[in-house]
């Protein structure tokens, strides 16, 4: 018999550079896998699943691409221990068969389901052919398919199994339904339908519980069960506005990982997001600063740029906006993921602490011609930011309250230290406004040099704004009426198109949080059946169905 896939030597091997990882030692794990990937599959997919993470923060096409192969070579090691199926048994019987398997061979349906998914999502990133976007959705397919039966398997055939279950193949399964049923259960409803039709399920409940399930086993994925909860309640919990995430449950997690990796830039900068959701700036400022000294391999910098990038939202939270100009430019400079994104943060607040400068100008006009795109699809923000830059050009370099706007498109302004004083900002803009004739039907100011200013457009964002602050506040009356006065103006917009369906959004979250139930689920469906083509549009149906699946308007 060949040497079994999941023999103790290779687990402990799996755990010991795991440690490194997580303890900052990323060319020490690589190294320690690439001893033992030529013959034994799990670290051909912990190797690969390196690489994949530096192709993902990169974006160099060469780091995929040796990230591909290296998955890849992970399969063909799976397939030398898989148990060989006919197509009928396969078909008919899959689960039964997969009941007779030994220990080795259920591992490598694991790792193979496993590689097969990561190579999905870094075939989506290496290039925008319709090639690659079948083959990335072949792959997700066929790795939710081995998920889904080794999930059913073990729940018909768990005791039948010849040698017993163990925890390092269960927290592998459950991690991966786990992931898959809350990745699937955030998808909008129509796709949602044809996700379902085509075979995938998606239970954020279920989801939640199989990684919590998996977190609290001694089971070699029992980490990453553990880090993805951290993940969800601190970052995708907040970001999509579940009602579901525990920032307390965050902070234990947290607490737990930093107590055995101290100096984990990883968790480290968990810590720092944890701080920001409640609203510690300076606290979430000085972990990220401590994060960003701690020594590691320069091959990994871009693992701390996205400090850099949350640096940015907790000074604008403080309204530091050289500061946010600051972090933005060393993202502009270092760092490949979105140019588009990069320099309209540095111009945006630029803009905010100097003014609309020559360099401003420049910045603005280049932003255009950097647009990319992934699986054939151009990046969202990048498009909301392009747009913006077109209203910036055309009403004479100029641009309303954009740090507000880029805060409520990136977290709703939802975190910031004081609602008033944002709120007394928006009001001060109302009011000039009101008193340039926006209120009155005027559309335009009388052009200057380079066009005039879409007083409409500004006039229902200040609205927009407001009327989110407002019910931030609680002070829910002044916030619907302010909500009637955006949707009496809706019809005017110009450019911003997507104000009025986020509007529509946000009342209904309004009516959410009052527990008028039925008034906010005819909002939300509003917003997303009675507008399209506007700015964020897949954003805001993510968004919508967050809220639909949350409890209070079920």
């Amino acid at each position: 018999e060949k040497a079994g896939v999941a023999n103790q030597d290779l687990i402990d091997i799996s755990f010991r550079g795991t440690d490194l990882f997580f303890m900052n030692q990323f060319r020490e794990a690589e190294e320690l896998f690439q001893q033992h990937d030529k013959d034994d599959a799990y670290p051909a997919v912990a190797l690969g699943l390196i690489w994949g993470v530096k192709g993902m923060m990169t974006f160099e096409r060469s780091d995929i691409q040796t990230a591909l192969k290296k998955l890849q070579h992970a399969v063909d090691l799976c397939r030398k221990h898989r148990k060989s199926m006919g197509w009928v048994e396969s078909w008919m019987n899959a689960t039964g068969a997969m009941a007779q398997m030994n220990t080795h061979q259920l591992h490598a349906e694991l790792i193979a389901a496993e590689a097969v998914l990561f190579r999905a999502i870094l075939t989506f990133l290496e290039g925008d052919s319709f090639g690659n976007f079948l083959r990335g959705g072949f792959d997700i397919k066929s790795s939710n398919g081995a998920y889904k039966c080794m999930w059913k398997m073990l729940q018909k055939h768990g005791e039948e199994l010849e040698d017993g279950v163990d925890a390092h193949w269960l927290t592998g399964v459950q991690l991966g339904c786990g992931i898959f049923n809350v990745m699937i259960s955030m998808l909008p409803p129509r796709i949602l339908r044809l996700a379902q039709f085509i075979g995938f399920e998606g239970d954020r409940d279920i989801g939640l519980g199989l990684l919590q399930e998996c977190s609290e086993l001694d089971g070699l994925r029992s980490a990453m069960g553990s880090l993805t909860l951290l993940a969800y309640h601190s970052y995708m919990g907040p970001l999509f506005e579940f009602n579901d995430y525990d920032i307390g449950k965050a902070q234990v997690l947290c607490s737990m990982f930093l107590k055995k990796y101290p100096n984990s830039i990883i968790f480290k900068f968990y810590e720092g997001r944890i701080a920001y959701v409640q609203n510690k700036f300076p606290v979430a400022v000085s972990v990220y600063e401590e994060t960003l000294a701690i020594p590691h391999d320069p091959m990994w910098d871009q693992l701390l740029h996205i400090c850099w990038w949350e640096l940015i939202w907790c000074y604008s939270g403080t309204s530091d906006w050289k500061k946010c100009a600051h972090y933005a430019l060393q993202l502009k400079e270092n760092n490949t993921w979105s140019p588009v994104v990069f320099t309209y943060l540095h111009a945006a607040h630029l803009y905010v602490d100097e003014g609309a400068t020559d360099r401003v100008r420049e910045l603005m006009d280049s932003i255009p011609a950097k647009k990319q795109t992934i699986a054939g699809k151009s990046i969202p923000l990048e498009k909301f930011m392009v747009r913006k830059v077109r209203k910036f050009q055309e009403q004479g370099s100029f641009l309303m309250l954009p740090q507000l706007e880029l805060a409520y498109i990136w977290q709703g302004l939802k975190f910031m230290p004081s609602f008033d004083s944002a709120l007394e900002l928006v009001r001060a803009e109302l009011k000039a406004l009101r008193e340039q004739g926006a209120a009155e039907g005027e559309k335009k100011t009388k052009k200057g040099q380079n066009g005039g200013r879409i007083l409409a457009d500004d006039y229902c964002l200040a609205l927009l704004f407001e009327a989110v602050l407002l019910m931030h506040l609680e002070r829910y009356d002044e916030s619907e009426e302010t909500f009637q006065l955006l949707f009496a103006n809706e019809k005017r917009l110009v450019l911003d198109h997507y104000i009025a369906p986020y509007g529509h959004y946000e009342h209904g979250k309004m009516y959410a949080r009052s527990g008028k139930h039925d008034k906010a689920r005819a909002e939300f469906k509003n917003a997303v059946n009675n507008y399209t083509k506007y700015s964020n549009e897949s954003r805001l149906h993510f968004l919508v169905q967050s809220q639909l699946g949350n409890e209070r308007i079920e």
